[in-house]
Protein backbone atom coordinates (compact mmCIF):
# COMPACT_ATOMS: atom_id res chain seq x y z
CA UNK A 1 0.00 0.00 0.00
CA UNK A 2 1.41 3.32 -1.13
CA UNK A 3 0.28 6.50 0.43
CA UNK A 4 -0.12 9.51 -1.68
CA UNK A 5 1.20 12.18 0.67
CA UNK A 6 3.28 14.53 -2.19
CA UNK A 7 1.24 17.16 -1.31
CA UNK A 8 1.72 19.89 1.39
CA UNK A 9 0.49 19.87 4.71
CA UNK A 10 -2.04 23.30 4.83
CA UNK A 11 -2.03 26.11 7.43
CA UNK A 12 -5.40 24.29 8.65
CA UNK A 13 -3.81 21.07 8.95
CA UNK A 14 -6.82 19.51 7.72
CA UNK A 15 -6.26 19.46 3.50
CA UNK A 16 -3.61 17.93 1.65
CA UNK A 17 -3.25 18.85 -2.05
CA UNK A 18 -3.40 15.54 -3.38
CA UNK A 19 -6.81 13.82 -3.72
CA UNK A 20 -5.26 10.32 -3.23
CA UNK A 21 -5.13 7.67 -0.45
CA UNK A 22 -3.43 5.43 -2.19
CA UNK A 23 -1.71 5.00 -5.50
CA UNK A 24 -0.96 1.66 -7.89
CA UNK A 25 2.36 1.39 -8.28
CA UNK A 26 2.61 -1.72 -10.43
CA UNK A 27 -0.74 -3.60 -11.50
CA UNK A 28 -0.51 -7.55 -10.85
CA UNK A 29 2.13 -9.30 -13.61
CA UNK A 30 4.16 -12.03 -13.22
CA UNK A 31 7.43 -9.88 -15.13
CA UNK A 32 10.36 -9.23 -12.54
CA UNK A 33 11.53 -5.83 -13.87
CA UNK A 34 7.74 -4.41 -13.52
CA UNK A 35 8.06 -5.07 -10.10
CA UNK A 36 11.33 -4.28 -9.15
CA UNK A 37 10.66 -0.85 -10.92
CA UNK A 38 7.83 -0.25 -9.41
CA UNK A 39 9.82 -0.54 -6.01
CA UNK A 40 12.60 1.56 -7.08
CA UNK A 41 9.71 4.36 -7.80
CA UNK A 42 8.29 3.92 -4.60
CA UNK A 43 11.61 4.57 -2.29
CA UNK A 44 12.30 7.29 -4.67
CA UNK A 45 9.01 9.05 -3.48
CA UNK A 46 8.41 11.70 -0.65
CA UNK A 47 5.76 10.22 1.34
CA UNK A 48 3.92 11.76 4.69
CA UNK A 49 3.47 9.53 7.49
CA UNK A 50 -0.06 8.00 8.06
CA UNK A 51 -1.16 4.56 7.76
CA UNK A 52 -4.66 4.35 5.67
CA UNK A 53 -5.14 0.65 5.58
CA UNK A 54 -9.12 0.94 3.87
CA UNK A 55 -7.65 3.05 0.69
CA UNK A 56 -4.96 0.76 0.20
CA UNK A 57 -7.25 -2.57 0.43
CA UNK A 58 -9.94 -0.94 -1.73
CA UNK A 59 -7.19 0.38 -4.27
CA UNK A 60 -6.07 -3.34 -4.46
CA UNK A 61 -9.52 -4.98 -4.76
CA UNK A 62 -10.77 -2.52 -7.29
CA UNK A 63 -7.66 -4.02 -9.75
CA UNK A 64 -8.26 -7.71 -9.33
CA UNK A 65 -10.70 -8.70 -12.69
CA UNK A 66 -14.79 -9.56 -12.80
CA UNK A 67 -13.99 -13.63 -13.18
CA UNK A 68 -14.58 -15.55 -10.30
CA UNK A 69 -11.79 -16.99 -9.39
CA UNK A 70 -9.60 -17.02 -6.92
CA UNK A 71 -8.25 -13.64 -5.38
CA UNK A 72 -5.87 -12.68 -2.31
CA UNK A 73 -4.71 -10.10 -0.88
CA UNK A 74 -2.01 -10.06 1.38
CA UNK A 75 -1.75 -6.77 3.98
CA UNK A 76 1.32 -6.22 5.70
CA UNK A 77 1.46 -2.88 8.00
CA UNK A 78 3.35 -2.21 10.79
CA UNK A 79 0.22 0.30 12.76
CA UNK A 80 -2.79 0.50 13.23
CA UNK A 81 -4.88 2.63 10.58
CA UNK A 82 -5.06 6.57 11.09
CA UNK A 83 -7.41 7.36 7.99
CA UNK A 84 -9.73 5.64 6.35
CA UNK A 85 -11.49 8.21 3.47
CA UNK A 86 -9.74 7.75 -0.31
CA UNK A 87 -8.87 11.59 0.05
CA UNK A 88 -7.11 13.57 2.68
CA UNK A 89 -9.24 15.91 2.80
CA UNK A 90 -11.55 14.48 5.28
CA UNK A 91 -10.79 14.00 9.25
CA UNK A 92 -12.35 11.53 11.19
CA UNK A 93 -11.88 10.37 15.10
CA UNK A 94 -9.80 7.35 15.78
CA UNK A 95 -12.80 5.06 16.38
CA UNK A 96 -14.28 5.83 13.34
CA UNK A 97 -11.52 4.98 11.79
CA UNK A 98 -11.35 1.72 13.38
CA UNK A 99 -15.05 1.11 12.77
CA UNK A 100 -14.77 2.07 8.94
CA UNK A 101 -11.37 -0.18 8.45
CA UNK A 102 -13.08 -3.06 10.05
CA UNK A 103 -16.35 -2.60 8.13
CA UNK A 104 -14.49 -2.51 4.96
CA UNK A 105 -12.31 -5.18 5.92
CA UNK A 106 -15.81 -7.32 6.50
CA UNK A 107 -17.07 -6.20 3.17
CA UNK A 108 -14.03 -7.60 1.04
CA UNK A 109 -14.16 -10.71 3.47
CA UNK A 110 -17.08 -11.96 1.10
CA UNK A 111 -15.14 -11.57 -2.40
CA UNK A 112 -11.48 -12.05 -1.38
CA UNK A 113 -9.02 -13.91 0.84
CA UNK A 114 -7.31 -11.60 2.88
CA UNK A 115 -4.38 -12.58 4.80
CA UNK A 116 -3.09 -9.66 6.95
CA UNK A 117 -0.11 -9.25 8.63
CA UNK A 118 0.58 -6.71 11.49
CA UNK A 119 4.17 -6.13 13.03
CA UNK A 120 5.12 -4.29 15.50
CA UNK A 121 2.37 -4.27 18.08
CA UNK A 122 2.34 -7.93 19.30
CA UNK A 123 2.44 -8.49 23.11
CA UNK A 124 5.20 -6.64 24.90
CA UNK A 125 6.27 -4.38 22.00
CA UNK A 126 3.23 -1.50 22.42
CA UNK A 127 0.50 -0.60 25.26
CA UNK A 128 -2.11 -2.59 25.82
CA UNK A 129 -4.45 0.15 24.10
CA UNK A 130 -2.93 -0.31 20.79
CA UNK A 131 -3.00 -4.37 20.77
CA UNK A 132 -6.73 -3.91 21.94
CA UNK A 133 -6.83 -1.49 18.58
CA UNK A 134 -5.43 -4.18 16.68
CA UNK A 135 -7.65 -7.08 17.76
CA UNK A 136 -10.78 -4.58 17.32
CA UNK A 137 -10.04 -3.94 13.76
CA UNK A 138 -8.36 -7.59 12.48
CA UNK A 139 -9.56 -9.92 15.09
CA UNK A 140 -7.16 -12.47 16.36
CA UNK A 141 -5.32 -15.41 14.82
CA UNK A 142 -7.73 -17.50 16.23
CA UNK A 143 -10.75 -15.66 15.00
CA UNK A 144 -9.95 -13.52 12.36
CA UNK A 145 -12.56 -10.32 11.32
CA UNK A 146 -11.62 -11.85 7.86
CA UNK A 147 -9.15 -14.94 6.33
CA UNK A 148 -6.37 -14.78 8.26
CA UNK A 149 -4.20 -12.93 10.26
CA UNK A 150 -0.92 -12.57 12.40
CA UNK A 151 0.24 -10.36 15.45
CA UNK A 152 4.21 -10.75 14.77
CA UNK A 153 6.95 -9.20 16.42
CA UNK A 154 9.42 -8.21 13.48
CA UNK A 155 11.74 -10.36 14.15
CA UNK A 156 9.17 -12.96 12.83
CA UNK A 157 7.96 -11.58 9.37
CA UNK A 158 10.55 -14.07 7.04
CA UNK A 159 9.20 -16.84 8.99
CA UNK A 160 5.13 -16.62 8.98
CA UNK A 161 5.66 -15.35 5.35
CA UNK A 162 7.76 -18.12 3.88
CA UNK A 163 5.49 -20.99 6.01
CA UNK A 164 2.05 -19.60 6.81
CA UNK A 165 1.69 -17.08 4.49
CA UNK A 166 2.83 -19.81 2.04
CA UNK A 167 0.74 -22.19 3.31
CA UNK A 168 -2.84 -20.05 3.18
CA UNK A 169 -2.15 -19.05 0.08
CA UNK A 170 -1.57 -22.47 -1.88
CA UNK A 171 -4.43 -24.15 -0.05
CA UNK A 172 -6.29 -21.49 -1.51
CA UNK A 173 -5.04 -21.93 -5.20
CA UNK A 174 -5.20 -26.04 -5.06
CA UNK A 175 -8.54 -25.93 -6.60
CA UNK A 176 -9.98 -29.13 -6.94
CA UNK A 177 -9.84 -30.52 -9.99
CA UNK A 178 -12.89 -32.56 -12.14
CA UNK A 179 -14.18 -35.28 -13.93
CA UNK A 180 -10.48 -36.55 -13.84
CA UNK A 181 -9.85 -39.39 -15.90
CA UNK A 182 -7.02 -41.54 -16.21
CA UNK A 183 -6.13 -44.18 -19.39
CA UNK A 184 -3.18 -46.08 -19.28
CA UNK A 185 -2.10 -48.05 -22.99
CA UNK A 186 -0.37 -51.06 -22.54
CA UNK A 187 2.57 -51.83 -25.28
CA UNK A 188 2.18 -55.45 -26.83
CA UNK A 189 4.70 -57.55 -25.08
CA UNK A 190 2.74 -56.64 -21.64
CA UNK A 191 -0.29 -57.70 -23.36
CA UNK A 192 1.16 -60.86 -25.33
CA UNK A 193 3.15 -62.57 -22.14
CA UNK A 194 1.91 -61.08 -19.11
CA UNK A 195 -1.53 -61.37 -16.90
CA UNK A 196 -3.34 -58.82 -15.89
CA UNK A 197 -5.40 -58.40 -12.44
CA UNK A 198 -6.18 -55.25 -10.10
CA UNK A 199 -4.72 -55.29 -6.37
CA UNK A 200 -7.38 -54.19 -4.14
CA UNK A 201 -9.90 -51.21 -5.54
CA UNK A 202 -8.74 -47.51 -6.47
CA UNK A 203 -8.25 -45.22 -3.71
CA UNK A 204 -10.81 -42.88 -5.40
CA UNK A 205 -13.33 -43.44 -8.54
CA UNK A 206 -13.81 -46.60 -10.58
CA UNK A 207 -11.52 -48.19 -13.11
CA UNK A 208 -12.67 -50.82 -16.27
CA UNK A 209 -12.63 -53.80 -15.07
CA UNK A 210 -9.96 -55.76 -17.49
CA UNK A 211 -7.57 -54.40 -20.31
CA UNK A 212 -9.86 -53.28 -23.27
CA UNK A 213 -8.51 -55.87 -26.25
CA UNK A 214 -9.22 -53.27 -28.73
CA UNK A 215 -7.48 -50.09 -27.36
CA UNK A 216 -5.12 -52.30 -25.39
CA UNK A 217 -6.32 -49.72 -22.28
CA UNK A 218 -7.56 -49.80 -18.82
CA UNK A 219 -9.80 -46.23 -18.01
CA UNK A 220 -9.54 -45.08 -14.59
CA UNK A 221 -12.66 -42.25 -13.38
CA UNK A 222 -11.58 -40.26 -10.69
CA UNK A 223 -14.03 -37.61 -10.47
CA UNK A 224 -12.85 -34.87 -8.21
CA UNK A 225 -9.81 -34.76 -7.01
CA UNK A 226 -8.98 -32.13 -4.64
CA UNK A 227 -5.66 -30.10 -3.95
CA UNK A 228 -2.59 -31.51 -3.24
CA UNK A 229 -5.16 -34.86 -3.48
CA UNK A 230 -3.55 -38.28 -3.74
CA UNK A 231 -5.06 -41.07 -5.65
CA UNK A 232 -3.89 -44.47 -6.37
CA UNK A 233 -4.52 -47.47 -8.48
CA UNK A 234 -2.29 -50.77 -7.98
CA UNK A 235 -2.23 -53.57 -10.28
CA UNK A 236 0.21 -56.23 -11.05
CA UNK A 237 1.36 -58.43 -13.81
CA UNK A 238 2.21 -62.12 -13.65
CA UNK A 239 4.13 -63.68 -16.56
CA UNK A 240 2.07 -66.20 -18.49
CA UNK A 241 4.60 -68.99 -20.15
CA UNK A 242 7.95 -69.31 -17.30
CA UNK A 243 9.46 -71.01 -20.56
CA UNK A 244 9.53 -68.29 -22.97
CA UNK A 245 13.13 -68.07 -23.63
CA UNK A 246 12.30 -64.55 -25.93
CA UNK A 247 11.94 -62.53 -22.82
CA UNK A 248 14.72 -63.59 -20.86
CA UNK A 249 16.68 -60.30 -19.91
CA UNK A 250 14.74 -58.46 -22.09
CA UNK A 251 13.94 -55.00 -20.92
CA UNK A 252 9.60 -54.34 -21.23
CA UNK A 253 8.32 -51.00 -20.45
CA UNK A 254 5.24 -51.26 -18.15
CA UNK A 255 2.99 -48.44 -20.09
CA UNK A 256 3.39 -47.09 -23.11
CA UNK A 257 2.07 -44.06 -22.01
CA UNK A 258 -0.74 -42.88 -19.68
CA UNK A 259 -3.40 -39.78 -20.52
CA UNK A 260 -4.74 -37.67 -18.03
CA UNK A 261 -7.93 -35.61 -18.95
CA UNK A 262 -9.82 -33.05 -16.29
CA UNK A 263 -11.62 -29.95 -15.69
CA UNK A 264 -10.36 -27.57 -14.02
CA UNK A 265 -13.06 -24.98 -11.95
CA UNK A 266 -13.49 -22.81 -15.17
CA UNK A 267 -14.80 -25.91 -16.87
CA UNK A 268 -11.69 -25.72 -19.25
CA UNK A 269 -10.03 -28.59 -20.63
CA UNK A 270 -6.84 -29.99 -20.04
CA UNK A 271 -4.93 -33.11 -21.31
CA UNK A 272 -1.79 -34.04 -19.81
CA UNK A 273 0.58 -37.25 -21.15
CA UNK A 274 2.70 -39.25 -19.42
CA UNK A 275 5.55 -40.80 -21.41
CA UNK A 276 7.86 -42.24 -18.92
CA UNK A 277 7.04 -45.58 -18.04
CA UNK A 278 8.67 -48.48 -15.27
CA UNK A 279 10.70 -50.96 -17.16
CA UNK A 280 11.34 -54.60 -16.06
CA UNK A 281 13.67 -57.07 -17.04
CA UNK A 282 12.87 -61.09 -16.61
CA UNK A 283 16.07 -63.01 -15.67
CA UNK A 284 16.43 -66.48 -14.34
CA UNK A 285 18.04 -67.33 -10.91
CA UNK A 286 18.64 -71.54 -10.61
CA UNK A 287 18.10 -72.85 -7.24
CA UNK A 288 20.48 -75.98 -6.31
CA UNK A 289 21.08 -77.31 -3.05
CA UNK A 290 19.26 -73.48 -1.87
CA UNK A 291 21.96 -71.58 -4.09
CA UNK A 292 20.83 -69.36 -6.23
CA UNK A 293 22.91 -69.13 -9.73
CA UNK A 294 21.77 -67.43 -12.75
CA UNK A 295 21.72 -68.92 -16.03
CA UNK A 296 19.39 -70.50 -19.00
CA UNK A 297 15.69 -70.36 -18.97
CA UNK A 298 14.52 -73.95 -16.99
CA UNK A 299 13.70 -77.08 -18.61
CA UNK A 300 10.68 -79.34 -17.51
CA UNK A 301 11.26 -80.37 -13.90
CA UNK A 302 14.39 -77.74 -13.19
CA UNK A 303 13.62 -75.98 -9.60
CA UNK A 304 13.90 -72.40 -10.48
CA UNK A 305 12.67 -68.99 -9.51
CA UNK A 306 11.92 -66.48 -12.26
CA UNK A 307 12.72 -62.99 -10.60
CA UNK A 308 10.50 -60.60 -11.28
CA UNK A 309 7.58 -63.50 -12.25
CA UNK A 310 5.46 -60.94 -10.56
CA UNK A 311 5.61 -57.35 -10.93
CA UNK A 312 3.32 -55.22 -8.74
CA UNK A 313 2.76 -51.93 -10.57
CA UNK A 314 1.36 -49.62 -8.36
CA UNK A 315 -0.05 -46.52 -10.45
CA UNK A 316 -0.27 -43.13 -8.41
CA UNK A 317 -1.91 -39.62 -8.69
CA UNK A 318 -0.38 -37.61 -6.96
CA UNK A 319 -1.45 -33.90 -8.03
CA UNK A 320 -0.69 -31.10 -5.89
CA UNK A 321 -2.80 -28.55 -7.87
CA UNK A 322 -1.07 -25.19 -7.25
CA UNK A 323 -1.07 -24.11 -10.41
CA UNK A 324 2.20 -23.03 -10.47
CA UNK A 325 4.85 -21.10 -12.64
CA UNK A 326 1.74 -18.58 -13.60
CA UNK A 327 -0.68 -18.72 -10.85
CA UNK A 328 -3.62 -18.78 -13.64
CA UNK A 329 -6.45 -18.91 -11.39
CA UNK A 330 -5.21 -16.09 -9.99
CA UNK A 331 -6.84 -12.71 -11.71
Amino acid sequence: MHQNCLGTLEDTGKEYNQPNAANLMCALTDNKNSVTNAISQYNSMDTEAGTNIYAGLKKAYENFSSENNNKIIILLTDGVPTEYTESYNDWASEESVDSNTKKYIENIGNKVTLISLMSGIADGEEDSDDLERVEGIFGTKEKPTSGYFYNISDVDIENVVNNDVFSNVMEKVQNPINTVKVVDYFPEDIIDNFEFSYVGNPSVGTSSEEIDPETKTITWNIDTLKGEGIATLRYKLKIKDMQNAKLLNKTIATNEKVVLTYKDTGLKDYTVTLTSSPKIQLAEVKVVDDTKLNGKLPQTGESIIIAISIVIITLVLLIIYRKYRDYKDIK
